[in-house]
Parts: C-alpha cells; sequence; structure tokens
C-alpha cells in the first residue's frame, strides 16, 4: 500500500514537471510567473476578446446592411432597365414586365442597332421560328449527306 501510495506521488511530480516544462515557454511569452499574474493577464485577455467579438459583431452588422443595400440598388437597377425597355414601347403586352435582365438589355441593343426602333415581340418570333425550322431543315440535309457517305463507304 506504502508502495502504491509513493509510485502515485511520483507519477503526480513527475506529472508537475512535464505541465512545468510545457508551461515555461507561453511564461516567457506572456512575461509571468506566479499564478497571480497568470490571472491578471487572462483577464486582460477575456476583456479584450470580449471587446473584439463587440466589434466584430458591429462590423459584420454593417458589412450585412451595406449588401442588403447595394443588393436593393442592383434590383432597383435592373427594374428601372425592364421599365425603361419593356413597359415604355411594349404597353400591349403585360406578360413582358417578368421579362429578365439580360433579355431587356438584348432588347435594349436589338433597338439601339435599329436607331431605337422598337422591334414588336410578334417579329422576334417570327424570326426565331422560322431560324429554328431552318437549323431543322439543315440537320435533315446533313443527316441525308451522312447516309450518302455511309452508302458510298459501303459501296467501295
Amino acid at each position: 500500500m506504502k508502495k502504491q501510495a509513493e509510485q502515485t506521488i511520483t507519477r503526480a511530480e513527475e506529472r508537475i514537471e512535464r505541465y512545468e516544462k510545457e508551461l515555461t515557454p507561453y511564461k516567457e511569452k506572456l512575461k509571468f510567473d506566479t499564478d497571480k499574474e497568470f490571472r491578471s493577464i487572462q483577464h486582460q485577455h477575456q476583456s479584450h476578446y470580449s471587446k473584439n467579438l463587440d466589434i466584430l459583431r458591429s462590423e459584420r452588422e454593417k458589412i450585412r446592411d451595406e449588401r442588403d443595400s447595394l443588393n436593393n440598388a442592383r434590383m432597383a437597377l435592373k427594374n428601372a432597365v425592364i421599365e425603361k425597355v419593356v413597359y415604355l414601347t411594349y404597353r400591349e403586352r403585360p406578360e413582358m414586365r417578368y421579362i429578365s435582365c439580360e433579355t431587356t438589355k438584348i432588347i435594349h441593343k436589338l433597338s439601339e442597332s435599329n436607331q431605337h426602333t422598337f422591334i414588336p415581340i410578334k417579329t422576334i418570333e417570327k424570326n426565331i421560328t422560322h431560324c429554328q425550322s431552318e437549323i431543322q431543315r439543315l440537320h435533315g440535309d446533313l443527316k441525308r449527306i451522312d447516309q450518302y457517305r455511309s452508302r458510298l463507304q459501303r459501296a467501295e
């Protein structure tokens, strides 16, 4: 029993020495020697930590507010572009208010290239359907050419 108690004491002393060795660099870095000095430095750091947290929270809140105001300004700008191009020129088409900003910019570029004469949506739709049918016709021609080519290769 006495032996076990002595072993427990030696292990505890070894642990204390190991912890003291681990603490030495921190003592030198933070410049403390006693427990009281450590507690005062710890208290300083904790007060600085809470102040810094408050500062960071307020900065995050400011950034969030600025981001929100920038997003609102971006949306207002998009809506202004849409209103300028679509609402003023295509009043007879109420579904145009749901158009995207990118499409509005394309329509605006088209109108600028036509000396600010706006192209009716029906004309654009006709051009799109014509282009789609032309593309389908060309795909059919390509298929026929591929068939002829494969027939010629088989015939050789």
